[in-house]
């Protein structure tokens, strides 16, 4: 048996020409990614190189009338024949695919040399989509001076300052008269919305002296409208319990002298349309202009954020406050999001301590969380 190895643009390339000169009697053995061409591997083309395990019969033999011939002369069905061979075309693609999926960071460090290397290892570690990294190294390569590729602080300050400014960021909102700002804190059940309420409440009230308004129209849970009721009595503020949009109605008319009315709503499934026009619903039956602050945890996983999204978009929500920074193992998959939508962050809560455990979003911070030791 002999090795050969074939170059293409994508595995399915190579494995098609494989197949052109052997058919299923050359074996894949490996595959590997290589860059053709460029300085130092940083520029060249990405190709896939593929080694097989072919037989010693000349490739022409194999393809010819007189291979064909030979099969049938065994006596073996083409049917059976055609089958047998996409099956075994399609384990090896089966084979390739989890491979590829199971490439090691270290393979994948190999893109990039030396620091800049070490700089797409750390991104990928922390959940950046290899997409968005490899963007942004290749940005920092074609941007940097000469004498600065080897410069590892010189490369990161440059990445985080790229990485910045693909999000949205806006930090605490103004509070600027003419009547009150009003606040719903909308998100799934279990993500920080009466902690975070009671967080943002106790901040303007106590740090910046304003007068705030308490609403809940989460009467699903006792044990929640309990909760905001006893903290609202500790801090000295008015507490409203609304059940429909009349009352929600009401119960802002009764608050316009307030600088700030936040509004706790009940934890609402994604998956669950019927929760999401009920919230809709509520909202439209008001005429306020009721901004829509959209919680999602940093615990949460890069598809499950984006469903999120994608299901909340029916309230139309305005702005994203992100929880749970401190349950969090990595800050990727929420960076990931916030390059994609055109909502800024707000604010960050980092524990459960009121309401010193939240802090405005500053995108550069937040960036700089990837590379923290």
């Amino acid at each position: 048996m002999l090795y050969k190895t074939y170059e293409a643009e994508t595995l399915q390339k190579a494995i098609l020409l494989k197949e052109i000169d052997y058919g299923d009697r050359a074996k894949v053995i490996s595959h590997r990614l290589i860059r053709k061409g460029g300085f130092w591997g940083l520029f060249g083309r990405k190709m896939v190189e593929l080694t097989c395990l072919v037989p010693p019969i000349p490739p022409g033999l194999l393809t010819s009338k007189n291979y064909f011939n030979l099969t049938n002369s065994q006596n073996i069905p083409k049917a059976k024949e055609d089958n047998d061979k996409i099956t075994l075309i399609q384990k090896e693609l089966e084979t390739i695919k989890e491979n590829i999926e199971g490439i090691t960071e270290e393979k994948k460090q190999l893109k990039y040399p030396g620091k800049i290397g070490s700089l797409y290892k750390k991104l990928v570690q922390n959940d950046i989509e290899p997409e968005l990294a490899e963007r942004l190294i290749d940005r920092v390569i074609s941007e940097v001076p000469a004498m600065q590729i080897d410069n590892g602080e010189y490369l990161k300050s440059r990445l985080i300052s790229y990485l910045s400014t693909l999000i949205k960021i806006e930090g605490a909102f103004p509070l600027n008269g003419g009547g009150p700002k009003i606040i719903a804190l909308v998100g799934t059940t279990g993500v920080g919305k009466t902690t975070t309420l009671a967080k943002l409440a106790a901040n303007f009230v106590f740090n910046k002296k304003k007068k705030v308004s308490l609403i809940t129209i989460d009467t699903y849970r006792i044990a929640a409208v309990e909760q905001l009721r006893t903290f609202a009595e500790i801090i000295n503020l008015p507490l409203k319990v609304v059940f429909g949009p009349l009352e929600l109605k009401k119960a802002i008319d009764e608050s316009l002298e307030s600088d700030l009315i936040l509004i706790d709503t009940a934890g609402r499934s994604q998956r669950n349309d019927m929760q999401m026009q009920e919230l809709k619903n509520f909202f439209q039956g008001v005429n306020y202009n009721i901004e829509k602050f959209l919680l999602l945890s940093a615990t949460t996983k890069y598809k499950d954020l984006l469903n999120m999204v994608r299901s909340f978009k029916k309230v139309s929500f305005d702005k994203i406050i992100l929880t749970k920074i401190d349950e969090a193992i990595t800050i990727g998959p929420m960076i990931n999001l916030l390059t994609k939508i055109p909502q800024a962050l707000v604010y960050i809560t980092t524990g459960q301590n009121v309401p010193e455990d939240m802090v405005e979003a500053i995108n550069y911070k937040l960036v700089e969380s990837i590379f923290d030791e």
